[in-house]
């Protein structure tokens, strides 16, 4: 006689930190997190379940491409505490016990903040599309915006176009990466550089020096990013 075995084993899901999401420009009040997840099973797994949650609030559902969606991108409101929180359901219709991330804040600082050190000439530009109204720009070779913080990842947040130049990146004074700030019309708000995604907290002194040479000499710097443990 055949024996038939119900399955009533759940998925086992394990979430991925937190990172910045490049999505396009970023929000003058928020900006997109990306998280992400493994559900395992015996059988397979059906569908998964995401909800975020700000400060100490109510838990909502984060929309998902699909069933089979394996990460998503969700906004984030600078200094605002966001946690996730994510199961899985499997074809015999067992779910997991949902799995916690840790909750993180998005810090913004903008060009203005007392903690971003200049060196060379900057002049600040006012425009509406800038996420305070306004932002800074270098047109001399070796002029640099810097800031320390202690967080997971850092980001630089400026413009590109078709009158921007190039810029280096330092980490903790180390050269990080030399980034081409062209773009065939002008893009604010737009993270320039992602600092990689750290498993602890560490302080992280990022740079950004104006590399640029020739006639396009320009570099746009609206803002910095850090994203801290909670």
């Amino acid at each position: 006689m055949l024996t038939v075995t119900s399955d009533t084993t759940a998925p086992v899901v394990t979430m991925s930190e937190l990172a910045f999401a490049d999505t396009g420009a970023i929000g003058a009040d928020s900006t997109n997190l990306a998280v992400g997840w493994i559900a395992v099973d015996d059988v397979g797994v059906t569908g998964v379940h995401l909800q975020r949650r700000v400060d100490l609030g109510s838990w909502k559902d984060v929309a998902l491409s699909g069933p089979d969606a394996v990460s998503a991108t969700s906004a984030a409101a600078y200094g605002r505490r966001v946690q996730f929180h994510v199961r899985a359901t499997d074809l015999a219709g067992n779910t997991s016990a949902g799995t916690l991330g840790e909750p993180v804040r998005v810090l913004l600082f903008n060009e203005t903040h007392k903690r971003v050190r200049t060196t060379g000439a900057w002049s600040r530009k006012f425009t509406g599309s800038a996420i305070a109204g306004q932002y800074l720009r270098s047109r001399i070779s070796g002029a640099s915006l810097s800031i320390t913080a202690t967080a997971l990842q850092m980001a630089v947040v400026g413009n590109r176009g078709q009158v921007q130049g190039r810029a280096d990146i330092y980490l903790n004074n180390n050269p990080a990466s030399s980034i081409s700030l062209q773009a065939g019309s002008t893009e604010f708000r737009r993270l320039l550089y992602l600092s990689p995604l750290l498993a602890d907290p560490a302080s992280t002194a990022i740079r950004i020096v104006n590399a640029s040479t020739g006639t396009q000499q320009i570099v746009d710097v609206d803002a910095f990013l850090a994203l801290v443990p909670d």
